[in-house]
């Protein structure tokens, strides 16, 4: 079990101009946070605070039937101080190297402790959070170290098992029942008051290299596409080399930014990081040639964030 770590309630209010490019929502304003780390020089977390008066049942009960219509009130949650977040530590090591990676320990909910659920998002309006909240999106080796190192493994939530299910795969009813779904396995695993690791509270959005590959037969415009991964689940296969953990959903680029289902939770791993032992800001890890794979297992990753989001390098 994890503890020490801290609980962020963060009220925020407003974008900055750097991030207004990246074709934000119209509704909620958010302010950036500055991150999970508190102080200089020591590995430490924001503290925890109170839940806001947030009431997650309550919150619900408001939104449209339809995902992609209820971002714009996920995003003003957040803003209005009700986004429920923990982080906490993983570890990675590269040829010599170690890294100290916050991540959250589950994925975002909205309400308070006692009345929170997961909440669904496309990859703008994560893109969007992760901005707000001084964090970044995975990569699949953070994504993958989290579940290694995840005090509550539990088995993926698939909810798209017939026909009927998969058209109610966007509802906003399914992001309520995966919710509750996730919540009833962590039940059976978790008996202290102590916040676990979760591992597989659903995909993750995830930074890629493959954004740079040639347009093919599956996927027509990998440079629009949004990436996403996770759903470890032994014997589902591995993708490809390096990676040897099994899972359903390798890298994936077959749906669009504003793409929303149930399965699509957010979990974020800080915009700051340590790497042995100071203080370096993800996005140059991620282009470090001797550091890149603490972070990476696709290599030197070309973007930082999405490329029609504001993530290309310069002359790549």
């Amino acid at each position: 079990m994890r503890s020490g770590v801290a609980l962020v309630l963060g009220a925020v209010a407003l974008f900055g101009a750097a991030v207004a490019t990246a074709g934000r929502r119209k509704g909620a304003t958010v302010t950036p946070a500055p991150g999970p780390f508190q102080g200089d020089r020591t590995m430490s977390f924001a503290p925890p605070s109170g839940g806001g008066g947030c009431d997650g049942a309550a919150w619900y009960a408001g939104l449209p039937p339809k995902l992609v219509d209820a971002q714009s009130a996920i995003l003003q949650a957040v803003a209005n101080g009700c986004g429920l977040y923990e982080w906490t530590p993983v570890q990675t090591t590269y040829q010599g190297h170690t890294a100290i990676i916050p991540v959250f320990a589950d994925a975002l909910r909205i309400g308070s402790p006692e009345s929170a659920i997961r909440v669904a998002v496309d990859y703008r309006t994560a893109q969007q959070i992760a901005d707000a909240l001084g964090g970044s999106l995975l990569t699949s080796r953070v994504s993958d170290a989290a579940w290694q190192q995840a005090d509550a493994r539990l088995t993926a939530t698939k909810m798209a098992n017939t026909p009927s299910q998969v058209v109610a795969m966007a509802n906003t009813s399914r992001m309520l029942d995966h919710s509750q779904a996730v919540d009833a396995k962590l039940s059976k695993q978790v008996t202290s008051a102590t916040t676990p690791l979760v591992g597989n509270a659903g995909k993750d959005w995830v930074v890629t290299k493959r954004w740079a590959e040639a347009p093919g037969k599956l996927v027509k415009a990998p440079m629009s596409a949004a990436a996403n991964y996770g759903w470890y689940e032994k014997g589902a296969g591995s993708w490809n080399p390096p990676h040897t953990l099994e899972l359903v959903q390798p890298i994936g680029l077959r749906h669009g930014l504003t793409h929303v289902d149930y399965s699509q939770q957010l979990r974020l791993m800080g915009r700051t990081i340590e790497v042995d032992g100071q203080r370096m800001e993800v996005a140059d890890v991620m282009r470090s040639p001797e550091l890149a794979g603490l972070v990476s297992d696709e290599g030197i990753l070309p973007f930082t964030r999405h490329p029609l989001l504001g993530g290309a390098l310069p002359n790549v």
